[in-house]
């Protein structure tokens, strides 16, 4: 059975979006509704292939990694051929690897699977955007007091800590899909501005829509999402 492979945290879980049926509490019935319009259903529905997600919310970078190995290994055994991978990264301080540690490992995953011919592709919750030439500056500049204000180079970028010099990775930066033409889709879940009209946030999060204390996203969230990634792999033929 042709499959595809979803890894990531909470976003590709699609934690909260069970508030979307109007339940004050989370029970059976409403978990139905996240698992069928989650953005991972979405996609697989699309392309009428099976999806492979973690039956759990959360986790890490590495932890992703684990998954994925995990499941090859199942599918092998039940007879699922893994077409495509889509690995959502999340926030780095998750695991006790530093950053370009974590980055080195993801660089390998890529390498070691589509080696196997599976492809694999990104999309970021809060990965710096940065180039090589960015962090070049940043790194020349980081004995001097320009070393802190170097953002003011690029407004729009948040700059890492010096442990993140290979954050400009061409592997990962190579296969990323932009979401709302943005390499992250940090501002779409951003917690201080979800209660602020007119904002990505406000938009595209439970907290935005329902008023509440949820910065996940909502039903629009991950329709955005879904049809994104949707016309990048029917636009560069991964499936």
């Amino acid at each position: 059975m042709d499959s595809i492979v979803f890894s990531g945290c909470s976003y590709t879980y699609g934690e909260g979006l069970w508030r979307e049926t109007g339940d004050t509490h989370q029970n059976s019935e409403n978990q139905k509704y996240l698992l069928e319009n989650r953005w991972t259903t979405q996609v697989s529905n699309h392309f009428n292939i099976n999806q492979i997600s973690k039956g759990y919310n959360g986790g890490n970078n590495i932890g992703s990694i684990k998954f994925v190995k995990d499941e090859l290994d199942a599918s092998t055994w039940n007879g699922n051929d893994i077409k495509l991978i889509i690995f959502q990264t999340t926030q780095f301080n998750r695991h006790q690897f530093s950053i370009d540690e974590q980055i080195s490992e993801i660089e390998k995953f890529v390498e070691e699977f589509e080696n196997k011919n599976i492809p694999v592709r990104f999309i970021h919750w809060q990965w710096v955007d940065i180039t090589e030439e960015e962090i070049g500056i940043f790194l020349n500049r980081k004995h001097d007091f320009l070393g802190k204000l170097s953002p003011s180079l690029f407004p729009d970028k948040t700059f890492p800590p010096y442990d993140g010099n290979k954050l400009s990775s061409k592997i990962i930066r190579d296969r990323t899909i932009y979401i709302l033409d943005k390499f992250n889709f940090h501002e779409m879940v951003y917690h201080h501005d979800a209660h602020k009209k007119g904002t990505l946030s406000n938009k595209y999060t439970l907290a935005g829509k329902l008023n509440c204390n949820d910065f996940h996203m909502n039903q629009q969230g991950h329709d955005v999402l879904a049809k994104t990634i949707n016309n990048y792999i029917e636009q560069n033929k991964l499936l």
